[in-house]
C-alpha cells in the first residue's frame, strides 16, 4: 500500500559489515556465546527430540503434552528478548537468562522421560 504508485529503489545486497550508519550491532554475533550455545541446544531439544518422539507417543495412545510443551516455548521466546539473546545486559543479567534456558532444558529432559 505504501509503495503502490512507484517501486522502492532502495536495495540493499550482501552482508551489512558497515555499521557506522546502521543500527545493526557489528559485534553481536560473537557476544556471550555461552547463552547462544545452549539456546541452540534447547531449541534442538525441543524442536528435533521432544516434540517429534511426543508426536510418536500419541500415536502409541499418550497424550500429547501441549501445555508442557507451549510452557517451555513461551519461556525460551521469553529468553530471546531485544537485548538478552544478544548477550548486551550485564554480567547478572546474563546469568539469570542462563538459568531459564538451563530450566527449560531440564524440563525438557524431564518430559522426555515421561514420554
Amino acid at each position: 500500500e505504501t509503495w503502490a504508485d512507484e517501486s522502492f529503489h532502495n536495495v540493499i545486497e550482501g552482508e551489512l559489515l558497515a555499521t557506522q550508519q546502521s543500527r545493526i550491532h557489528h559485534t553481536i554475533r560473537s557476544q556471550r556465546y555461552d547463552i547462544k550455545q545452549m539456546n541452540a541446544i534447547v531449541e534442538h531439544k525441543l524442536l528435533h527430540v521432544l516434540e517429534p518422539l511426543a508426536v510418536i507417543g500419541q500415536t502409541l495412545g499418550l497424550n500429547y503434552p501441549k501445555a508442557w510443551l507451549d510452557q517451555m516455548w513461551k519461556q525460551l521466546f521469553d529468553v530471546h528478548a531485544h537485548d538478552s539473546i544478544g548477550g548486551c545486559n550485564s554480567d547478572e543479567t546474563n546469568e539469570a537468562i542462563l538459568f531459564r534456558l538451563k530450566k527449560i532444558n531440564r524440563m525438557a529432559d524431564g518430559l522426555m522421560n515421561v514420554v
